[in-house]
């Protein structure tokens, strides 16, 4: 048979065994926040990439505006 541990002992394991439960907690919590924080950081890069393409569209049609309204200066300019 062997020794049973003495009350300190047990009292010293469980309060080690709440330690690294209530850590366990806190971590779980934290990568919770992460998580959301992640899945929030996605959706908005998302958001930022539809954002890019309509910019570069609206660039390419204010440059082809440009090039047309020189055109037409140009025209106008030499028939006047």
């Amino acid at each position: 048979m062997g020794v049973l541990p003495v009350p300190e002992e047990v009292r010293e394991i469980a309060h080690g065994i709440d330690a690294l439960v209530s850590a366990l907690k806190e971590q779980s919590m934290w990568m919770e926040k992460i998580h959301s924080h992640l899945v929030e950081i996605k959706a908005n890069t998302t958001i930022m990439k539809q954002l890019e393409g309509k910019l570069d569209t609206m660039q390419g049609t204010l440059t082809t505006t440009r090039d047309s309204l020189r055109m037409m200066v140009t025209l106008m300019e030499r028939k006047g």
